[in-house]
């Protein structure tokens, strides 16, 4: 099951820093900024280029809304760059919407489903900090298919996901069919972030899940 995963969202900004260079010197610095986590001067110089409608520029400042690096945090803005990328032919844009789409935050869980959804909340969610930081890795039908992608993707990116815990956590669909988040956590901001970066430079999805409150 391959997802982008905002989870694995984003095309490393170090690998298309240098295809930039070669379209637009301005994107081209735009890039590398992107690239060193300079997230104000990447948002100068690449703002007014997604505006005008490049793609690259567009996939870019989109990855950054994903995330809430240097930008508030905006998934449905994130969406609106990647399709507007996508448009003009931006594969990356497209996968980055497809994961989107499975990630979508669905309606609340209403109290009285509440019994019934902490039963297949794994222990792995039970034991997770509050207040810490978790990374998506996909949408699944329920909790067995859940430990399943989860042992999966351990085994793939093994080196990546080493000592990863497992969260569950289920949520009803505005149809009202049940499904289940893969989540992995508890981690300090830093290693989320890093961990992210990772899986998308393994063309995998990533999507971080910032702390509530």
């Amino acid at each position: 099951m391959r997802m982008i995963r905002l989870a694995a969202l984003i095309l490393p900004a170090a690998l298309i820093a240098g295809a930039a260079f070669a379209q637009s010197p301005a994107l081209g610095e735009g890039m590398q900024a992107l690239a060193q986590a300079r997230f104000g001067e990447a948002v100068r110089v690449l703002g007014p280029l997604a505006q005008q409608g490049n793609p690259e520029a567009q996939y870019a400042i989109g990855t950054m809304y994903a995330n809430g690096d240097g930008l508030p945090q905006d998934v449905a803005r994130a969406e609106r760059l990647f399709r507007a990328a996508a448009a003009q032919g931006h594969d990356k844009a497209r996968e980055q919407i497809e994961f989107l789409r499975a990630m979508r935050p669905p309606a609340p869980v209403q109290t009285a489903s509440a019994a019934s959804s902490a039963s297949i909340v794994s222990p792995a969610a039970a034991a997770t900090v509050p207040g810490s930081w978790r990374v998506q890795l996909g949408t699944v039908a329920n909790a067995d298919v859940a430990q399943s992608e989860f042992k999966r993707l351990s085994r793939r990116f093994g080196e990546v996901l080493d000592g990863a815990q497992l969260v569950t956590v289920p949520f009803t669909m505005p149809d009202g069919s049940g499904v289940v988040r893969i989540q992995a956590g508890p981690y300090e901001e830093v290693r989320a972030r890093e961990l992210c970066t990772r899986l998308r430079e393994l063309n995998t999805g990533c999507l971080l899940v910032k702390p509530e409150g």
